[in-house]
């Protein structure tokens, strides 16, 4: 049984991701990667054109990352208010989701998502009930910023 030692030029479920060199079959090389444009023979030249490739992926990791931090500091910060119908006693009518405080994020220009947002008292969630609760927000797995979200009752004008 034939083996090809095959370079991922783009990430394949199950089999590695882009930039590792894999042995697959013969078959399965030359009659699905290599016509799918997934992999490419090893050779000198695709070798040095990974190496230059994973070392421009990593500043540019790098740079995002600086970037993240920047962003974390401007929104521990910065300060989530959302206004929300509630009762005499605190009580909202409804709840404020993940979702909801992302929203309200966006639109503050942050570019947050409801996955990355996380009650630090998770046993608190979905909020329903007037209050400041403090939050987590993963912007990467090595940067959290911490945030408060006020909710606070709506006012009549």
């Amino acid at each position: 049984m034939k083996v090809l030692e095959l370079l991922l030029v783009q990430d394949v479920p199950k089999l590695g991701r882009k930039g590792e060199i894999v042995k697959v079959k013969n078959g399965y090389g030359r009659n699905f990667l290599l016509p799918n444009k997934m992999a490419s023979t090893v050779t000198k030249e695709s070798l040095r054109q990974l190496e230059v490739e994973k070392k421009r992926q990593l500043q540019l990791e790098l740079a995002k990352k600086e970037e993240l931090k920047k962003m974390a500091k401007v929104l521990e910060v910065s300060t989530c208010n959302i206004e929300i119908k509630a009762n005499e006693e605190g009580k909202l009518f409804g709840s404020i989701s993940y979702a909801t405080i992302s929203e309200v994020f966006q639109k503050m220009g942050f570019d947050v998502k409801a996955e990355d947002i996380e009650l630090e008292d998770a046993s608190r969630y979905p909020i329903k009930e007037l209050g400041i609760f403090p939050i987590q927000i993963r912007l990467h797995p090595e940067i959290t910023a911490k945030g408060k979200v006020w909710v606070v009752p709506e006012t009549e004008s």
